[in-house]
């Protein structure tokens, strides 16, 4: 599984704010498939949380937001995950499939 990482931070926005819009602003060609943490508008507690992107539910491929509270605003690290033309994927057992970092 080939991994790459990536940080930035969005001054005056919050980690729940941030992560409501990337909720609603999937990575191009992907779809939003997972998350938690606590995205509720409104809320007293600014805890930040994941997004998942994937092109597709259990693909091998996925970018995923880490969002925090630093200061006035929120930091965001991003790891993409591919599966790479040499891995060799362990044979998952009957009944259950791989998925990320699988």
């Amino acid at each position: 599984m080939a991994n790459a990482v990536g940080y930035w931070t969005v001054p005056g926005m919050s980690a729940d704010e941030t992560m409501i819009w990337l909720e609603s602003h999937a990575s191009q060609g992907m779809k939003v498939t997972g998350g938690s943490g606590n995205q509720a508008s409104g809320s007293e507690t600014d805890t930040g949380g994941t997004i998942v992107d994937e092109p597709s539910p259990m693909s091998l491929e996925a970018l995923i937001f880490t969002v925090t509270p630093i200061g006035s605003g929120s930091g965001i690290r991003a790891d993409a995950f591919t599966k790479a033309t040499t891995s060799v994927c362990a044979t998952p057992p009957p009944g259950t499939m791989l998925g990320i970092g699988g």
